[in-house]
């Protein structure tokens, strides 16, 4: 996904150059949409999040942005608090364990490729 979708793809590496956390995203319709990633810290997690914010908040194309992650992830429930984002709600996808209060979603990604979808 990094080679081909460059200005959505976000690396974190430590100073020995070993990447140590990765978000991608995409834009539609005016949405900023951060769904797929992954990170050793919930200092990496805010890096990533601080430079997409960065780079599409910019544009004056993106009127909303929509952050995916699992729900039971405290580091990255942690981090979206950090830039003041709220949760409202849960994907079956991101479901992990017994009790959830997962709902639908009319935009499901599909990780990888949109076309696998």
């Amino acid at each position: 996904l990094y080679e081909e979708y460059p200005d959505y793809a976000f690396l974190a590496s430590d100073p020995s150059g070993l990447i140590v956390g990765y978000l991608f995203g995409s834009t539609h319709k005016g949405i900023l949409k951060l769904r797929a990633g992954i990170s050793n810290s919930q200092a990496t997690t805010v890096a990533l999040v601080r430079q997409a914010l960065q780079r599409f908040c910019e544009e004056p194309a993106v009127e909303q942005i929509k952050i995916g992650f699992l729900e039971t992830s405290a580091t990255a429930k942690a981090a979206m608090s950090f830039f003041g984002f709220q949760e409202q709600s849960h994907s079956f996808r991101m479901f992990l364990g017994e009790k959830s209060n997962a709902t639908t979603s009319p935009s499901i990604f599909a990780i990888g490729d949109p076309a696998k979808g």
